[in-house]
């Protein structure tokens, strides 16, 4: 067993052993100094490996006009200077990874390196044969594009394929023992259908996964998708709320406070064009570098320097008594906003710290998929 199997395994027995404490802030601070101590080596990387995609999502954040993007052998070099890296996870992107001509390939030579694999796809390529496949790869998550019904499916698409396809489509996959994760969007137009999505993605055999609506595109589509924060923080309550025992899982409920998001820490995006960012939503104009002319290693290094300052503190945040748990919150959202890191959250409302990640999603390694509506009041406890 590797070192970096042997740290995983101690973070993960770590956390449910924190997690059965009573007093949920206390062991959140304690988990996070350990995490910021000995769990900040590279262990993502995020490969964006193509543009096209059958979907025309109005809030995407890829830019389809890219022509000059990594090629395979390309990303193959990614990859192994990764692993000499020692990174654990490759996530998988788009555009549609799915189109990509070489995307079966990409898979068995992360798999032969021993890494793990996420898959986010809209799932509306998945067919018969691609089930086989992915079924004998060690996929540890499939992120399938979901939403709360077909209306809000169409207008956050702009697709003709129906969300029943996309329902059998997660179904099937579950049913071949994949790990599926739904992933939404949350916009004006279903922030407050979040609960119906977390119990019919449960029904499928899926885990939800939230995230939120950022301000990346133009003025006309900001303005027909954006969330107030009270709407949205009411959504997170409700998440909350819906989940069985979520007051004892510790890594869950970290997520949704911004305790473990990898975005300036030890997750690096790489987009189509080899650009380097510490978020995928992150504005490319502040890249780290581009791979074509720097090795992962260089880049990295650039990465570690600035990691104490994205991680700063904002200034406004020093008398919050929530500050050591959510660190400001989002960091992106905060860029877009105010055009700098030194602002909170813009969905901070003092009280408590539901805001801090740009998504929220259960942890499948510590959390079953069941509901139980009878608990969802005496686990909510601030």
């Amino acid at each position: 067993m590797t070192d970096e199997n042997i740290r995983n395994k101690i973070q993960i027995k770590f956390v449910k052993y924190l997690s059965r404490m009573k007093n949920s802030f206390l062991p959140l601070l304690f988990l996070r100094s350990v995490y910021m101590n000995f769990f900040l080596h590279l262990r993502v990387v995020q490969l964006h490996i193509n543009t096209n995609c059958n979907y025309n999502c109005p809030y995407c954040y890829v830019d389809t006009k890219i022509k000059d993007v990594l090629d395979t052998k390309e990303w193959i070099k990614v990859i192994n200077e990764a692993k000499q890296l020692r990174v654990t996870d490759i996530e998988l992107l788009g555009g549609e990874p799915f189109l990509y001509k070489d995307f079966y390939y990409l898979l068995t030579y992360i798999a032969k390196q021993k890494m793990d694999i996420t898959i986010y796809t809209n799932g509306s390529l998945i067919n018969k044969r691609w089930l086989e496949n992915l079924s004998y790869l060690p996929i540890k998550r499939l992120i399938i594009k979901y939403d709360y019904n077909n209306s809000t499916y169409k207008k956050h698409t702009r697709t003709k394929i129906s969300l029943n396809k996309i329902k059998d489509v997660i179904k099937q996959c579950a049913e071949k023992n994949l790990t599926v994760m739904t992933l939404t969007t949350l916009t004006k137009y279903n922030v407050n259908n979040a609960k119906d999505i977390i119990e019919s993605s449960l029904k499928l055999g899926a885990y939800p996964l939230f995230e939120r609506f950022l301000p990346i595109k133009n003025v006309k589509i900001n303005k027909e998708l954006q969330v107030r924060k009270e709407d949205y923080n009411k959504a997170i309550r409700l998440i909350k709320k819906s989940y069985s025992n979520v007051q004892n899982i510790i890594h869950t409920k970290s997520y949704i406070q911004g305790n473990f998001c990898l975005c300036f820490s030890n997750l690096i995006s790489i987009l189509p064009d080899g650009s380097c960012l510490p978020c995928q939503f992150w504005p490319i104009s502040l890249r780290l570098g581009n791979i074509k002319d720097s090795s992962l290693r260089n880049i990295w290094n650039v990465y570690k320097k600035k990691r104490k300052e994205w991680n700063k503190l904002p200034k406004e945040c020093y008398s919050c008594k929530y500050k050591k748990i959510c660190n400001g919150g989002c960091k992106t959202h905060s860029y877009l906003i105010f055009g700098n890191l030194n602002k909170k959250d813009p969905f901070c409302n003092g009280f408590p710290p539901l805001y801090g990640l740009c998504g929220f999603y259960m942890n499948p390694e510590l959390f079953p998929k069941t509901l139980d509506n009878k608990a969802e009041n005496e686990n909510l406890t601030y």
